[in-house]
């Protein structure tokens, strides 16, 4: 053990390290996880206030929809056998919303939300892996999505998830999964 060795050594690792390796550690490991429950019809304005504060590119439309209009729209949804609305709940607190609609026997798309506080905080991958576990529970062999083609965050979430890009329609970008094999 010289100190030429040494020095070598501690340069070698210098050149290597970014001196944040512990925060992103510390930021894995003390990230909530979601606990998820059905919606309700008490969940009707807070996911109309969350889908109102999103950007133009994170939604898949841009029409202005009044509250009235999306409760109305809201009570048939949970009602709806064709569609299941999932709450992500951290420390008892409502984060983000899952939505899957049958749109064959064998397939579903995937709608979700972030809460605007819990974006940037890992929920997105959270909300894809129950959208994968409820599907495989649900009987689907395969999730779709529409994701807006500037909408670069949700296009690597979804692509880090393992879905493959599908076809372009218009402003938006088709992406999609196998959940499990169709044996």
């Amino acid at each position: 053990e010289s100190p030429v060795c040494l020095n070598d050594m501690s340069q070698k690792a210098s050149a290597i390290c970014d001196g944040t390796g512990t925060t992103r550690v510390f930021t894995v490991l003390s990230q909530a996880h979601a606990i998820f429950r059905d919606a309700t019809y008490a969940d009707s304005q807070r996911i109309w206030e969350w889908r109102n504060k999103l950007n133009g590119i994170a939604k898949f439309s841009n029409e202005a929809v009044g509250f009235e209009q999306h409760d109305e729209w809201f009570s048939h949804a949970i009602q709806d056998p064709h569609r299941t609305i999932r709450i992500a709940m951290r420390d008892g607190n409502p984060c983000g919303y899952l939505r899957l609609d049958r749109i064959s026997e064998s397939r579903a798309r995937v709608s979700i939300c972030l809460a605007p506080e819990s974006r940037g905080k890992n929920f997105g991958p959270q909300l894809l892996r129950e959208a994968d576990r409820l599907g495989e529970e649900l009987g689907f062999i395969g999730l779709e999505a529409e994701v807006h083609l500037q909408n670069m965050p949700s296009r690597k979430l979804f692509e880090r998830a393992g879905y493959a890009q599908g076809t372009r329609t218009g402003s938006f970008l088709g992406f999609y999964r196998a959940i499990k094999d169709a044996t």
